[in-house]
């Protein structure tokens, strides 16, 4: 018996000690990627109309003065997804019915893809609905019995709530508040 049971245990070291050298002899695997970076572009000629005809072609990229190559290119419509915030300070109120028609004009100019939620803020911060919306009866229906009434302007905290909101790399945002000189206008957020 013990000769079977050496005979069993130098079996069992030869096999250990095969199958270590078998897994030291492998080469370790090293991964590297390179990370795309997106691009977004609106083009427009000099007198502001869109031009969307425009190839792969007719794009240069540089980064540090190093012409980059462009890898991915799509010159598709995009779906949009965006907070709009109005400003329903004491100030605007004047303005009011002209910057909820202007919101509803761009929600009724929605396409089917795109996602929104309306924000308003004056004595606080409010986003509805809950979660980001294509329904365009749903965001009519905020734009026309829940927006908040006259109060103080947080802007900066109304910023930063539909930034937060929104939570993407790509960013839009679309901000109604009174401008310099014109009244009520569309600002980038």
């Amino acid at each position: 018996m013990t000769r079977v049971n050496s005979v069993v245990l130098s079996v069992v070291v030869i096999l250990a000690t095969a199958v270590l050298s078998a897994r030291s002899a492998q080469q370790p695997v090293f991964r590297a990627g390179v990370p795309t970076v997106s691009i977004y572009a609106t083009v427009v000629d000099a007198t502001g109309r869109l031009v969307p005809s425009l190839g792969q072609d007719d794009f240069e990229v540089f980064d540090n003065g190093q012409r980059q190559n462009v890898t991915v290119f799509a010159n598709d419509v995009q779906p949009i997804k965006l907070v709009m915030m109005l400003d329903r300070s004491q100030s605007m109120e004047q303005n009011f019915g002209l910057v909820r028609d202007a919101a509803e004009h761009f929600v009724m100019n929605l396409l089917p893809a795109d996602k929104v939620r309306l924000g308003s803020f004056s004595d606080r911060i409010q986003l509805d609905p809950q979660d980001f919306t294509s329904d365009k009866d749903e965001l009519i229906r905020i734009l026309r019995n829940n927006l908040q009434p006259a109060g103080a302007t947080p802007l900066w905290n109304a910023t930063a709530v539909a930034m937060t909101a929104k939570r993407s790399n790509r960013c839009e945002g679309c901000m109604y508040e009174k401008g310099p000189t014109t009244g009520a206008g569309a600002t980038s957020a």
